[in-house]
């Protein structure tokens, strides 16, 4: 858990290590990312790298097939930070980990269509509730377009 010239997570200041942690999303390294994210928010428990970092997790989380843990620190950054600028992204981010989660694993790759579990069909409402209520609270926020059309596709299955 090195940086650049060898610097730890453990020692690098809020600002580097945001940086690292972001690259190593943007590069497709999820857990580097994840283990990155979660030092900041340890090191630096306030702040606005805090709360980015915290959503970020949850979407590197998400990424990296974590949808359980993505999903507990989606809903923490929501109960912590409601005002949050980004918290409409939040709410965004929480529809799609759900909708994520209709599918499993083997059918995701074997591209089976022999209809869907009970379980399934509670991740759909569920899903479908959580960009309701993006749309309803954030009617102008840049997510709700594709909440909507996301709506639409799940309540025609």
């Amino acid at each position: 858990m090195f940086g650049r010239k060898g610097q730890s997570l453990d020692t690098m200041p809020v600002e580097a290590l945001y940086n690292k942690a972001h690259s190593f999303l943007e590069s497709g390294n999820y857990s580097g990312a994840g283990r990155a994210f979660q030092r900041l928010i340890a090191r630096f428990p306030s702040g606005p790298y805090n709360e980015q970092a915290q959503l970020e997790l949850a979407y590197t989380q998400y990424k990296g097939n974590q949808p359980d843990e993505a999903l507990s620190t989606v809903n923490r950054f929501i109960k912590t930070y409601p005002a949050n600028k980004h918290v409409d992204y939040a709410y965004y981010l929480r529809g799609l980990i759900n909708l994520d989660r209709t599918s499993g694993f083997f059918e995701r790759f074997t591209k089976r269509s022999d209809g869907r579990t009970r379980r399934d069909q509670g991740y759909n409402l569920q899903s479908f509730d959580d960009f309701s209520e993006l749309s309803r609270r954030f009617p102008d926020s840049a997510y709700t377009a594709d909440a909507r059309q996301r709506m639409i596709y799940l309540r025609n299955l």
